[in-house]
């Protein structure tokens, strides 16, 4: 009897889900909604008993995110959200911010542009909530500086490179997309 319980107990750990379950749909193959021990709850579609598709992750803190997965990971475009309103925007590769992504600090400051293993990297924008902007290279978070190509951006460029970001946010251009948009406006 001792060792059927220990079988029982270790085979719970070793699933890695202990008291965890499927509450609502199907959490194996479909969709559904699968809370954890922790309160935490993901709703959306599985694949092999993992997160696999379009889906949301509420943390039991008030973290979310809403977006694509890849076997329990972020990956492709997603939205995750702090509860104090900050917010990252953008692409995900393995469940870090990597591709072209937008991150809007609680103060006000804000980061457009790329990213890599959750660091700026790349060509981005850093503006304060004063105003002031920091444009150029980046390099695992480091800034490190203009690039040589770069130009003033005008007024009118500036609101179409917004509007442009707008329509990638929510999903109605691709990234192929939005880059040559970008690229047309900036030439």
């Amino acid at each position: 009897m001792k060792k059927l319980l220990l079988i029982i107990i270790v085979s719970l750990l070793l699933s890695g889900n202990a008291f965890a379950n499927c509450i609502k749909g199907n959490c194996e193959n479909g969709q559904g909604i699968f809370q954890y021990p922790n309160g935490s709850k993901y709703t959306g579609e599985h694949k092999n008993a993992m997160a696999n598709g379009q889906g949301s992750l509420t943390y039991a803190n008030g973290d979310k995110y809403v977006g694509e997965w890849v076997n329990d990971r972020w990956h492709g475009q997603g939205t995750y959200t702090f509860p104090d309103g900050e917010n990252y925007i953008g692409e995900w590769k393995v469940s870090n911010k990597h591709g072209q992504g937008t991150y809007t600090y609680v103060h006000g400051d804000k980061y457009v542009g790329e990213w890599k293993d959750d660091k700026y990297h790349g060509l981005g924008t850093y503006t304060h909530a004063d105003g002031k902007k920091i444009i150029g290279e980046w390099k695992y978070g480091n800034y490190l500086g203009q690039t040589k190509e770069e130009k003033k951006i005008t007024k009118q460029q500036q609101i179409e490179i917004d509007q442009i970001k707008e329509m990638f946010d929510i999903g109605a251009l691709t990234k192929e997309e939005y880059d040559n948009a970008i690229k047309r406006i900036l030439n």
